[in-house]
Formats: C-alpha cells, structure tokens, sequence
C-alpha cells in the first residue's frame, strides 16, 4: 500500500556507517563488533541495519528475541545471530533450525539444548552468560566454573563464548563495572586453565566502550551508541558518534485563539494572550509520549515550537506564534536537526521523565521508515 503520510521517521544509513566505524576504531583492530539489532534496531528497522552494519565489518549480531533472529535469516543475513535473552524451552529447536546462536544462562538449559542439537543432528553454538552483578540471568559466579566445566562434556554443543553484562557501566570510573569485570576475568582465566577456551570473550556494552577499554577483551556489543545516542550526557566527548534517526511531520491545521481559550484533552493550556496554534497528526500512539504533554518543543523553520495541551493518541498541538508565515504542509521536526538547532533523543527523554532507549524503541510501527544513505547489502 502506498504511504504518503507526512509523519515518517528519517534513518541516515550513512550515519550508522560512521558510527560503526569509530566503534571499530576505539576498540581496537584484533577487536570484533557485535552490533545489537533487537527490538527492530532500537526502532530503525533491524533489517536495514543489520546490512548496513554488516557491510561495514560488524562480525555479529544481537538480538533478544528468537523470532528476531529468525526474520533477520528470512531477510538473508548471513552473520552469527546471538540470541542475548533466555530462550524458552519451546524456542529451543526453532532457533537451532535458524541457525542461532543461544545464550546458556544455566546448566540445565544448556542440556536442554545440547538434546535439542541431538534430535535435529546438528551442532549447537552457545555464548554462556556469566551473571558477575547484573543480577537478571547467568551462571552464578560462584558456581560458574564447575558447572561449565560439566557442560562441556554434553554432546551437540559448541561453546562458542563466554560473557557478562555490566550494570552501571555508563558512569566513568565506576567501582561496581571494575568489580563486575575483576570476577568475570578470574573466571575466564579459571576456565582458560581447565582447557575451556571459547572464541569469543565479551563484556562492554555501550558505557564500556566508552569507559572501560581495559573490557574491550576481543568483541564489544555497542547498542545504543550504534544509533548516535550517548549512554551518558557526559560521555559526548569519548566518541564521535552520529544520531541516525530523526522524526518529522506537518502541520495539518492552522487556527488563531484568543486570551483564555483552552487546548485539548483536560483544558491543560490555557492562553495568556492571543496565539497561532498549529495541529500535527502524530500523537502517543506513534510514539510521541503523553508525557511530553505542556513540557516538549518542536523545531520549524529553525525555530523552538512548544507543545500546548495534552499529546493525544493522533494529535499534537504547538504554538507557533513567534513562527511567522507558518502554511499548512510546514514540515515540522519531532526529533532532529532543522538550521542550527537539534531535538535530540536525550531532550525528548529528559521532557518525558524516561530514557533515550524508550523514546526510540517507541516509535510505532505505524511511522513509516525512510531510508537515506546508500543501503548495503550483506
């Protein structure tokens, strides 16, 4: 069906390339990239990225879901897909046909899956999660060993990694990330002395490639910093990254209002004095949070538009008084670049009260994505 709607979210493949490669230097050349493509690319499409990454030297993939991965196989993506959540008993033998790679969050899944491989008569790879502090999945620290040391005795399997997840791994110098990475190391070195020796040995999630180059170890899994947002305001000047995506709309309606006239749902704004308001159909139900209700702005023509009254499900009003000459059709950025000014993904999770993460995960489905910079191919 044809798409003609002015919302659209804007994602600049060129930016990612760039992004990929400056993860890529500050890791290291012996280092590999895993580029974390769950929850459809942070909201920019796994498909496109995962390409794109792939064709600027990403060595793998992440994603949380098996279904995830399975798409990206559907699509034709070649690299090693780790599946980064626990995988569902039921899941198990799905993802094995798919070829993906599982994370081993304890012994018992792990003969789950090295029965699974036997059925189909494959070989199954698995990463094993260590859990040094994160304290959601993983071998406990203190049993690691011995029970990976049982593991590797189960037919079908291949241990192809080994790995931990940080905590608080955006906040520089942080003792409880050195404690995280201090244990995982003992337990790698621990491993590496009974013969267990995997591919892979993995630890720094965004904030580490940022903060903690001595847990670059030989692959990163950089995930937010692969769309241009820091993990930390404060971390701007670590790496050059780019924002990838931007969200753009019109205006829809033009209306002048006078002192007292209220706005939306639940009379929130009431004008002090006459006003230009304008209507954008974009609301919560493509992603703009009810909660930048009376708190957010937009950018057009340059300029800093407030939002008045509530963000309903498909409407947001802006003020745009100060805004002269403004037409129906005016292009309006939601989250981007327009003349010198940005709306960054940072703002729009400060005005909200939630997280970078959320505010670009929640772009819906029903936004379409639009694609610039050349689109490789794996």
């Amino acid at each position: 069906m044809e798409r003609c709607r002015p919302t659209r979210a804007i994602i600049d493949l060129g930016a990612l390339r760039h992004n990929v490669a400056q993860i890529r230097s500050r890791a290291g050349q012996t280092v590999s990239v895993l580029a974390v493509v769950k929850a459809d690319a942070y909201g920019h499409g796994a498909v496109e990225v995962a390409r794109t990454c792939a064709a600027a030297g990403a060595s793998m993939l992440g994603v949380a879901l098996v279904e995830e991965g399975a798409s990206l196989r559907l699509a034709g993506l070649r690299l090693p897909i780790l599946v980064q959540c626990c995988v569902h008993p039921d899941e198990i033998e799905f993802a094995l046909r798919n070829d993906l790679t599982v994370t081993a969050p304890s012994l018992e899944f792990v003969q789950q899956v090295s029965a699974a491989a036997a059925r189909l008569g494959c070989v199954a790879p698995v990463h094993i999660d260590i859990d040094t502090g994160m304290g959601r999945i993983g071998f406990a620290a203190s049993r690691a060993v011995e029970e990976i040391v049982e593991l590797v005795r189960l037919p079908n399997l291949r241990i192809e990694g080994v790995y931990t997840h940080f905590a608080t791994s955006e906040i520089e110098d942080d003792p409880g990330t050195l404690a995280q990475l201090d244990l995982f190391r003992k337990i790698a070195k621990e491993l590496a002395s009974r013969g267990i020796k995997p591919g892979y040995v993995h630890a720094a999630n965004s904030g580490a490639i940022l903060n903690c180059p001595q847990a670059h170890l030989n692959l990163v899994r950089p995930g937010l910093i692969l769309y241009g947002v820091y993990p930390g305001q404060n971390l701007k000047q670590k790496l050059d990254v780019w924002p990838v995506l931007a969200l753009e709309t019109a205006v829809t309606f033009l209306k002048s209002a006078c002192a007292g006239a209220t706005f939306g749902y639940g009379r929130t704004f009431t004008a002090s004095g006459e006003m230009k308001v304008a209507t954008l159909n974009v609301g919560y139900a493509d992603g703009y949070p009810w909660r930048l209700s009376n708190k957010a702005s937009v950018l057009i023509r340059g300029k800093r538009a407030a939002v008045v009254g509530r963000v309903s499900m498909d409407q947001v009003l802006i003020d745009v008084t100060q805004v002269p000459s403004v037409g129906i059709g005016e292009r309006v950025v939601l989250l981007g670049r327009d003349g010198e000014d940005r709306i960054t993904a940072e703002n729009l999770a400060e005005w909200a009260g939630t997280i970078p993460y959320e505010i670009l995960c929640g772009i819906s489905k029903r936004v379409p994505r639009m694609y610039v910079g050349e689109c490789e191919t794996s």
